[in-house]
């Protein structure tokens, strides 16, 4: 009975191990630093381009604008083509235009395809650290990385007021991607994150890519 119930203990202590060596490698991550740097820096603003393709259809947009912790994002979408720029205040699942007026979340899809790349962060994975490179007079650390369709679901299960890779939330379990982080190495802030992702279902549910590169600053302690 003692050698069964030393077992047990063993085992359990075995497990405990296990999940604080998760706990401490997550921790580690470099993503998962940056997303919570980001959340703890209060508001910061936005630059950069997103790209879609779907069938033939390929459309590009150059996006700015600013974020908060709370994954509110005001963001101006303008192109393609010398279309006319939009504004969009998102507290998902509520986007609503510049007046004021709601704004069906689908029409997000084929603009945002990506969602918001800080939490593609938050669910790197297989994350790989290269050389220092110069991001907008600051150099940051390279960190290429990894994410998959199941890991960002479930991580977003339980962050659902950011805006979701995709918009229309169709596929989440099955997508997958690649990204770079590039990283302020003092503060643990993005500098800048471009992603590519292979996405089962657009707006008008067809398979399609998304692709987003966004560089951040702005942060209100920032030198």
């Amino acid at each position: 009975m003692n050698a069964r119930l030393a077992a047990v203990a063993l085992a359990a202590i075995a497990v405990a191990g296990l999940w604080l060596a998760a706990r401490l490698a997550a921790a580690r991550d470099p993503g998962d630093l940056a997303w919570r740097a980001a959340q703890a820096g209060g508001a910061y603003t936005i630059t950069g381009t997103t790209r879609v393709e779907a069938g033939l259809d390929r459309a590009a947009f150059v996006v700015s604008g600013s974020g908060e912790a709370t994954g509110v994002l005001t963001v101006t979408v303008a192109g393609p083509s010398g279309a006319p720029a939009t504004r969009y205040h998102i507290a998902w699942p509520e986007v609503t235009d510049a007046a004021g007026r709601a704004v069906e979340a689908r029409t997000l899809a084929r603009q945002l395809p990506a969602g918001d790349p800080l939490g593609l962060l938050a669910a790197a994975q297989g994350a790989t650290a290269g050389p220092l490179e110069a991001i907008g007079g600051r150099d940051c650390r390279r960190v290429d990385f990894r994410v998959a369709g199941r890991a960002y679901a479930a991580w977003w299960a339980d962050h659902p007021g950011v805006l979701p890779v995709n918009a229309d939330a169709g596929g989440l379990q099955t997508f997958t991607g690649r990204g770079t982080l590039w990283q302020d190495p003092a503060s643990g802030r993005p500098c800048r994150v471009a992603v590519r992702l292979e996405l089962p279902r657009l707006a008008g549910e067809h398979p399609g890519a998304g692709e987003a590169d966004w560089t951040y600053g702005g942060w209100p302690d920032a030198p």
